[in-house]
């Protein structure tokens, strides 16, 4: 209930995700992209951990009879085709089976965007799922939902900036104000904090492939790592083997 959906709906100038005002309301994710990136991926070519199907009723995305699976894809013909949008599951919710799928959709992307509330922002779990991405080589960008606007959304920049600190990321931060018109909103872009360019021109000028190398050198070397731990533990095990076969053997003598 930060507003993932609707920051997902700002972005293309139209609602697409389904905006409620109960917690985990979003129970599948949902993507969205240009007519090229939605076929990829209903071929199974973009997200490889879900089963994507096209989305024909947007209520489908917030049934709990879905299967958890699930995919949905939406055409937005304005999206350029560098740019796919996913709008996602709490990554703290009360549901369990959404913090796998979470986990499945930050592996995915390469830019989070960090929706936070001034009830949420210092959140153990969501601290910790924005610090791995960070740590991962992707993006973190936050943005503070229903923001108070007084002094320059001054208790936004203070919140911006402990989460930061705490998650160890320096991207532009964005706000969105929590009196705005909705209808209004549709047809402007989301602010920088720091008067900075639009979120969507952020996010179309990042150097996509910078940012794809960063984070598969990071792939590289978690899985090096955790090799590196499976074998120390296969030695350790044959250790206790060896100890053991010598055990018998002066026992059989």
């Amino acid at each position: 209930n930060t507003g993932k959906s609707t920051v997902f709906n700002l972005l293309q100038g139209r609602e697409v995700s389904p905006v409620r005002a109960t917690a985990a309301a979003t129970r599948r994710p949902l993507l969205a992209g240009g007519p090229g990136r939605t076929t990829q991926c209903l071929e199974g070519m973009l997200v490889p951990e879900f089963e994507p199907a096209a989305l024909e009723s947007p209520d489908a995305v917030l049934a709990r009879e879905t299967p958890a699976e699930r995919l949905f894809v939406a055409v937005n013909p304005d999206l350029p085709e560098r740019l796919v949008l996913l709008d996602t599951p709490d990554v703290d919710s009360i549901e369990k089976e959404h913090w796998a799928v979470a986990g499945h959709l930050r592996a995915a992307g390469d830019v989070i965007v960090a929706v936070l509330t001034g009830e949420k922002y210092r959140d153990e779990r969501v601290v910790a799922f924005f610090r791995e991405a960070q740590a991962s080589g992707r993006v973190v960008i936050p943005l503070m939902n229903k923001a108070d606007a007084a002094d320059g959304f001054a208790t936004a920049r203070q919140q911006l900036k402990e989460f930061r600190k705490d998650v160890g990321c320096d991207a532009p931060a964005f706000v969105v104000p929590h009196d705005f018109d909705l209808a209004q909103a549709y047809a402007a872009p989301i602010q920088a904090l720091d008067g900075g360019a639009d979120l969507l021109t952020y996010l179309l000028e990042l150097d996509v492939y910078a940012i794809k190398r960063r984070v598969f050198d990071s792939s590289v070397r978690h899985l090096a790592a955790r090799i590196e731990t499976f074998l120390e533990d296969v030695d350790a095990v044959a250790g206790v083997l060896r100890s053991v076969r010598d055990e018998y053997r002066t026992r059989a003598e």
